[in-house]
C-alpha cells in the first residue's frame, strides 16, 4: 500500500472492474488493509455524512434458500446467519458517518407486508422502526426471527418508497444509503424498475445484498437499468464474496468494500444534479 506505514497510500475507491456486479465475483484483496483506509478513500470523495437505512427479507424462501451454502435457514439464530453477518460488515464504515447513530430498519415479505408493504422491523410489539446504534438494530433483528411469520412473495418497491418518504422528511438533502438484505429475486420486475427510477430523484444509494444460493439474475437487470438520473443501484453477492474473501487477512473489510465501492462515484452524480 506504501513504503510509509503512518500514512498509507489511499487507492481511489472506483476503479475499473469494480464498478459493478462483477465486484462480487473477483475478492477484492489488500485493496484496503484496514477499515481506516476504506474511510478515509470515502471521506477523500467528499462523503462526509451516510444515513443508514436497512430493509430485511422475512420471505418464506429463507427456510430453504440457505441450504447448499449454510445448511439451515438464512433466518436462522444460533449462527451468525448472513443478515447479521452483512448488517455486521458495515459497521465500522457506518459509525464514522451517521450523524445521530440512529438506523430505521423495517421488514417486508412477511405475513403482514408481503409484497404491498413495509412495517417496522419489531411491529407491531414495537411501532418505532428507529433503533439507537447496531447493537440495539442486532437484539431487534433476534427479536424480530423468534416473531416474524415469514411469507412472500418479495418485490422491493415498497421499501424503496419508504426511503423516498425518509429523504422527504429530511428535506431532501441528506444521503440515504438504502441496505436491501434479501435471498432472491423479486416478483414485480416492473414495479420494481419503476420505482429505483424514481427513487434516483432523490440522494439515496440503493444496495441489495444477496443472501443465501440465490437465484439472483433480476438484481444484475436492476444494476445496469437505464432511465435513471444517475445509477442508484448496486447488487452485491454476498454469499458468493463471503466465501471467495474467507481466506483474506481481513474478510469482512473485503465485503464492506465491495458494498460501498460504487458509492464515491454516486455522490458525485448527487452533486453534480444538485441534490446535496
Amino acid at each position: 500500500m506504501g513504503a510509509d506505514k503512518s500514512t498509507p497510500a489511499i487507492i481511489p475507491l472506483t476503479q475499473p472492474g469494480y464498478g459493478n456486479t462483477q465486484s462480487t465475483q473477483q475478492v477484492l484483496r489488500d485493496k484496503y488493509k484496514t477499515y481506516a483506509e476504506l474511510e478515509q478513500a470515502l471521506r477523500q470523495s467528499g462523503l462526509e455524512s451516510i444515513q443508514l437505512i436497512v430493509g430485511f427479507d422475512f420471505s418464506k424462501s429463507n427456510e430453504w434458500t440457505g441450504e447448499k451454502t449454510y445448511h439451515k435457514s438464512l433466518h436462522g439464530a444460533d449462527y451468525l446467519n448472513p443478515y447479521l453477518h452483512s448488517v455486521q460488515v458495515l459497521e465500522p464504515i457506518i459509525t464514522k458517518f451517521d450523524d445521530d447513530g440512529i438506523i430505521p430498519a423495517f421488514r417486508f415479505g412477511c405475513a403482514d407486508t408481503r409484497d404491498v408493504s413495509v412495517c417496522p422491523l419489531l411491529a407491531p410489539q414495537v411501532a418505532d422502526p428507529h433503533f439507537k446504534g447496531f447493537e440495539e438494530l442486532k437484539k431487534a433483528y433476534y427479536a424480530a426471527v423468534q416473531q416474524v411469520r415469514l411469507s412472500g412473495p418479495t418485490t422491493f418497491a415498497p421499501m424503496i418508497r419508504q426511503a423516498i418518504e425518509i429523504e422527504k422528511a429530511y428535506g431532501g438533502r441528506q444521503l440515504l444509503f438504502l441496505l436491501l438484505l434479501t435471498d432472491g429475486d423479486v416478483s414485480n420486475l416492473q414495479l420494481d424498475r419503476q420505482t429505483i427510477v424514481e427513487a434516483s430523484q432523490y440522494p439515496i444509494s440503493i444496495c441489495a445484498m444477496g443472501l443465501g444460493d440465490g437465484p439472483f439474475d433480476k438484481m444484475v437487470e436492476f444494476d445496469d437499468m437505464p432511465g435513471r438520473k444517475f445509477d442508484n443501484f448496486q447488487f452485491v453477492d454476498f454469499t458468493q464474496l463471503e466465501a471467495q474473501s474467507a481466506k483474506c487477512e481481513c474478510p469482512d473489510l473485503v465485503l464492506a468494500t465491495a458494498v460501498f465501492n460504487e458509492l464515491p462515484e454516486q455522490f458525485k452524480a448527487m452533486r453534480a444534479a444538485g441534490m446535496i
